[in-house]
């Protein structure tokens, strides 16, 4: 499960469309979270939010994660939603020592699926966490998490596929917008950054995606790419344009390989070719790769290479 971080306060208001904010009243409950996952509230927990002599079935969750909409034409919402919550225990209405609330919280970023099975990742460009809200009114129960039915799963799967990410934003070229990108490796030009894989299925190959930006308006400066101390792929940025023209060409390298090691080490070095001017950005390091299904998982977009109407997963899941 994950950690959370707890603030209370009380009374804030929120004005939408001159609608009354569900914030106007009422004892509110502020959790912190850096990423995405099931989070558990146990017994304590809630003592420390003063609601352990309250019914359970009126303690609630409010809140959405995420990045927000750029076009104005994109949904939004006017106001925090409620969201489904798993409450185990408190069936007699009573929240005792062993009785837990679960509930999916989505981090800063967005994980989805792409194209073609792939799983991307959106790094939030404004914030490193998300925030919900516990509260406790009696107006109507809270939302409840529906019991799923496996009982016509046509196939059964062991692992999923998750990704693992690296993303640094430190500079942007143009000092303008939203496009942020590693340290300029003109004055640093060899990087080392490491991945683990967690829970790594070595026999099924992993799919590596990395971008970059750089070049020089007077050659085409080399990039080299190593993983696990192995020549992945050496290119040359393409040529950019002097003056108000383009300002970096842009260098996208997807490679599937077979690896064994769940860590992976990649280093990038830059050859300027003698161009003083040269330059190069990283911009991410992603990689999918199969993940084994355990009490541990964490829970991301369900992705897997088994195409399937119907998918069970085979695994012994707990909440620790």
């Amino acid at each position: 499960m994950r950690n959370l971080i707890l603030t209370i306060f009380c009374v804030l208001p929120f004005l939408g469309n001159s609608q009354r904010s569900v914030l106007s009243s009422g004892t509110w409950h502020k959790l912190k979270i850096t990423e995405s996952g099931v989070y558990k509230l146990d017994y304590n927990q809630l003592v420390q939010l003063g609601l352990a002599d309250k019914n359970p079935n009126f303690v609630k969750v409010f809140g959405f994660g995420g990045i927000l909409p750029q076009k104005n034409s994109d949904f939004r919402f006017n106001d925090l939603p409620e969201i489904p919550c798993q409450f185990v225990g408190g069936e007699d209405g009573v929240i005792n020592i062993n009785d837990y609330i679960l509930f999916y919280g989505q981090g800063p970023d967005v994980e989805f699926e792409s194209t073609n099975d792939v799983l991307a990742m959106e790094k939030n460009p404004y914030s490193r966490e998300t925030y919900y809200f516990i509260t406790y009114n009696e107006d109507k129960e809270s939302l409840r998490i529906p019991k799923s039915n496996f009982e016509t799963a046509s196939q059964s799967i062991d692992y999923l596929t998750q990704i693992a990410h690296f993303e640094d934003d430190k500079e942007n070229i143009i000092i303008s917008g939203r496009e942020w990108y590693g340290e300029n490796m003109k004055f640093k030009p060899q990087q080392n950054h490491t991945l683990n894989l967690n829970q790594f299925k070595s026999d099924i190959p992993i799919k590596i995606y990395t971008d970059l930006v750089g070049g020089d308006v007077k050659s085409n400066p080399l990039i080299t790419i190593e993983l696990n101390g192995n020549r992945l792929e050496q290119l040359p940025f393409g040529s950019i344009s002097d003056g108000y023209g383009q300002k970096a060409a842009l260098l996208s390298v997807k490679k599937e390989l077979n690896v064994t090691s769940n860590v992976l080490n990649f280093k990038y070095t830059f050859n300027n070719l003698g161009q003083s001017q040269a330059f190069a950005h990283l911009d991410f390091i992603s990689v999918n790769y199969a993940s084994i299904v355990t009490n541990s998982s964490k829970i991301y977009t369900v992705i897997n290479s088994q195409k399937g109407k119907n998918l069970v997963l085979n695994g012994d899941f707990s909440v620790a």
